[in-house]
């Protein structure tokens, strides 16, 4: 008898064990979620040159260019991104309504160098400046 009740023990356990796994991983995943629908995607500003357009260290919430975006379409004026803590944008965070990064879409803006385009990231462009 107490072998039978020893066997029973062991599958409540088993059981118990395995509703709180799946309880810690349903919040786990719900939390997941939440945080990445949050993100707050900023306007950043880019002060690099054209070899630095993937450089995070680039871009800043302040206008320094003074709103020259739209003026051309040779280099990067602004792009929305969220900002990844360290007061940079986050080109891993996944742009909300398409399968693309930020880096990606920041790639396939400036995929041709003579024609650069804007997109949900790239939100302006302009002038080269000297």
């Amino acid at each position: 008898m107490t072998m039978n009740m020893k066997n029973w023990l062991r599958a409540g356990a088993a059981l118990l064990a395995c509703v709180f796994g799946l309880m810690a991983f349903y919040a786990f995943q719900k939390a997941e979620v939440k945080s990445e629908t949050e993100l707050e995607f900023l306007t950043w500003y880019y002060t690099g040159d054209p070899t630095e357009r993937m450089d995070p260290a680039k871009y800043t919430l302040v206008d320094t260019n003074q709103s020259l975006c739209g003026y051309d379409n040779k280099e990067i004026c602004s792009i929305l991104a969220p900002n990844n803590g360290f007061d940079v944008p986050d080109f891993t965070a996944q742009v909300p309504g398409t399968d693309k990064t930020v880096g990606e879409q920041i790639n396939l803006a400036i995929a041709d160098p003579n024609a650069l385009v804007t997109n949900t990231t790239v939100n302006s462009l302009r002038a080269l400046i000297p």
